[in-house]
């Protein structure tokens, strides 16, 4: 029966050694399920590739914004090329604006593909290249555009990157220039430079200003000397002084910058009561900016006269700029002329012929004027620039050195007095009705009067060649 019942039911000894089986496997599985030891080395196997494929992805970007930025600077330098190839071929004898425009484009194409070359895994298209010539302005545009090739990318269908740019560049022409540059050396120039110098030189010599006058001279215990020697002597720094090696130190950076070796010239000339060429504008040396830089350095106060006549001296000065060659800047026949002068902004009739004091006879009349007893002193007419205006490519620059009143004034104070409350309120504005445009270039201190005259040449010196963002 047993046996029968064995033998007749297969299906049920069947199912009890497979539920057997079937319980034995769910319980591993649910052990596996259970057991967290190995998981992480089972995510890393699954993630594995994509994150070397990020990561590869992002060596193709590094890879990409290198080649840009090298790209960029080659269409800098290339930008630059063009100008400079430009600026060189328009003065070249029988070169015009046209042959200077191709010259420089040829010069930026080759410089950009020279460039471009050297940056792997790059496809870069020929570049836009604009030149324009305005003048004595060039500017000169690169725009380029190229594709890199991918490592990793192509793992998620990136197989390039798209890049591209631009640059300009601008370039101010060598113009050709002529600078008339009119010094005041009167005696109100030999003040200290600052209060501590007027300090220095009333306890020196006793006195502040317009008592140093060059040719004027004590008896000393060294001997005779005019106050304004024993000034130097003593290295007191007056007025003049900074003028003199501020306009030295101009004279070298342009010696620096000149392209052409007659592209500058500086006629340096000095007045009081009257004018004197110290390096006329048609001397050989006003090329040679050694030579101005010395003579500038060597430059004092007046040795006679002593007074200030804007009169004498600016009439005389329009004279020679009327009568010298001017035009657009573009050849030495045709320079651009600048007119600076530097000076305090008070006329005086003072004069020292070197043995007595006496009126200057040729100073006209121009209100205001002090009271009776100071009828000798009167403010700058800004009238006297007026003729300057009727002639062609001439700027005229003033620098007005604030009149300094001095700190120990004695008999005198009245007369600085009256200065300072009729002649300084209106000093600006008579120097801006000279000035061409309209400007103040004004200064008091030794280093406002650098700063000014570096402003004012930086109008005339070449700019550099720049890039533009």
């Amino acid at each position: 029966m047993r046996a029968r019942s064995l033998l007749s039911s297969p299906v049920s000894a069947s199912t009890g050694l497979g539920a057997d089986l079937g319980a034995g496997l769910r319980a591993r599985v649910r052990a596996f399920t259970r057991d967290a030891r190995g998981n992480f080395g089972m995510l890393t196997a699954l993630l594995i590739a994509p994150v070397f494929g990020m990561a590869g992805l992002g060596l193709d970007h590094w890879a990409a914004s290198s080649a840009k930025a090298s790209l960029e600077h080659a269409a800098d330098a290339a930008a630059l090329a063009a100008i400079q190839r430009a600026a060189r071929t328009l003065p070249a004898p029988g070169k015009d604006a046209n042959q200077a425009r191709a010259a420089g484009l040829d010069a930026a194409r080759d410089q950009f593909l020279a460039n471009a070359g050297r940056v792997s895994l790059t496809k870069v298209a020929q570049p836009k290249i604009e030149m324009k010539i305005d003048g004595l302005k060039v500017l000169a545009n690169v725009e380029w555009s190229g594709q890199t090739e991918t490592t990793f990318g192509s793992l998620f269908g990136v197989r390039k990157f798209d890049i591209g740019g631009r640059s300009q560049a601008t370039l101010s022409l060598p113009a050709y220039v002529k600078i008339f540059l009119l010094v005041d050396n009167s005696s109100s120039m030999g003040i200290g430079a600052n209060e501590e110098e007027q300090d220095r030189l009333e306890k020196r010599d006793g006195c502040a200003v317009a008592c140093h006058l060059q040719g004027f001279s004590y008896r000393g215990k060294f001997g005779r000397y005019s106050s304004y020697t024993w000034a130097r002597m003593d290295k007191i720094k007056t007025r003049i002084d900074v003028v003199r090696e501020s306009i030295a130190d101009i004279a070298e950076r342009i010696d620096g910058v000149r392209i052409m070796p007659d592209q500058f010239k500086i006629g340096l000339y000095e007045f009081n009561t009257n004018l004197k060429p110290v390096i006329p504008i048609d001397d050989p040396r006003a090329m040679n900016m050694k030579e101005v830089r010395q003579a500038a350095l060597d430059m004092t106060l007046a040795t006679v006269g002593g007074g200030t006549n804007y009169h004498v001296a600016i009439r005389e000065m329009e004279r020679l700029i009327a009568n010298t060659q001017r035009g657009d800047g573009s050849s030495p026949t045709k320079p651009l002329v600048y007119f600076m002068f530097i000076t305090d902004g008070v006329e005086s009739s003072t004069n020292f012929d070197g043995k007595t004091w006496m009126k200057d006879v040729n100073l006209p009349n121009y209100l205001p004027r002090g009271k009776k007893e100071w009828s000798d002193i009167q403010g700058f007419n800004p009238d006297l620039c007026q003729p300057f205006r009727s002639l062609s490519n001439v700027t005229v620059m003033p620098l007005y050195l604030e009149y300094i009143m001095p700190k120990m004034q004695g008999e005198d104070m009245g007369r600085f007095q009256w200065i300072g409350a009729n002649l300084l309120p209106r000093a600006d504005e008579r120097f801006r009705q000279c000035s061409t445009d309209r400007s103040l270039h004004k200064a008091r201190t030794a280093q406002q009067i650098s700063d000014a005259l570096n402003a004012m040449f930086q109008k005339v010196i070449p700019e550099l060649p720049r890039l533009r963002s």
